[in-house]
């Protein structure tokens, strides 16, 4: 058994019939594509992305609670039917502000209708779910 390298795997193209030495980036980039966008984002937009997100996740929290009181004071629904409304609400905001972060990190790489429109239907979905729920007759 000798310590030399294996060498290059090469397959035969059927039409030329020459060797193409495949190489694992050739195949890395081919098979990824288009979600080869998160080797150039920098470790510095992601935390600032991870950290913008965090602080909305926080707000956010405190908005549900604020609307939650407001639905129990003013409109008289059920504490349990304002708490799922408040829910509803709080995950609506969390997928816009998963948008905003994403625009954030890399703007030019992730506001494509690609990713932006299932994440915008979500958040539209479930607002409308929370003005639903909120306002339903008991």
């Amino acid at each position: 058994m000798s310590n030399d390298a294996l060498p290059p795997v090469t397959d035969k193209i059927a039409d030329g019939g020459s060797s193409a030495t495949n190489n694992l980036s050739d195949i890395t980039t081919s098979v990824l594509g288009g979600i080869g966008g998160f080797q150039s984002i920098g470790i510095k937009e992601l935390l600032i992305g991870i950290g913008v997100f965090l602080i909305f996740v926080i707000v956010l929290f405190f908005i549900r609670n604020i609307y939650v009181n407001y639905l129990v004071s003013n409109f008289k629904r059920s504490p349990n039917t304002a708490g799922v409304s408040g829910w509803l609400l709080y995950l609506a905001l969390l997928f816009a502000s998963v948008i905003v972060c994403l625009a954030i990190i890399a703007s030019t790489k992730f506001m494509t209708i690609l990713y932006i429109a299932p994440i915008a239907g979500f958040s539209l979905l479930f607002f409308i779910l929370a003005l639903v729920t909120a306002f339903k007759k008991n």
